[in-house]
């Protein structure tokens, strides 16, 4: 792989049949080496942990998550919703007319006040596809 990792590269890489990349990269904290970082904290206050290999031991290593894929997940979902509402982008969008099955009232809240048990709004349009 090439030291500089240029648009030409990337083009190409997403032209063929291959799903995904992955790159490796070294960060540093926004306020400069050595500063803190505050990772999300996750119900009880609890940080979430992985094991990690690392080169320089033998044994995996405990690590923070300072991201995760559902977290990651969410952001991409978030993004996708507005890039279609706003046509920016045209997605299939599959939509069931429940009839009075479902309260408007509930409908009406955001995103975030809604649980599980509302996936679907009135007229049917999935809300998210994660539970």
């Amino acid at each position: 792989m090439p030291e500089n990792l240029t648009y030409d590269i990337l083009r190409e890489a997403v032209a063929g049949t291959a799903a995904a990349f992955r790159c490796r990269v070294k960060l540093e904290p926004a306020g400069g080496p050595g500063t803190k970082v505050f990772p999300p904290t996750y119900a009880g206050a609890v940080y979430a942990t992985e094991k990690r290999r690392h080169p320089d031991y033998d044994e995996p290593v405990d690590c923070v998550l300072l991201d995760s894929v559902q977290s990651q997940a969410n952001r991409m979902e978030e993004a996708l919703q507005e890039a279609f509402d706003g046509e920016r982008i045209k997605l299939p969008v599959i939509e069931v007319d429940f009839g009075s099955y479902f309260s408007e009232e509930r409908s009406r809240l955001p995103d975030e006040e809604r649980g599980p048990t509302d996936l679907i709004d009135p007229v049917g349009t999935v809300t998210s596809l994660q539970a």
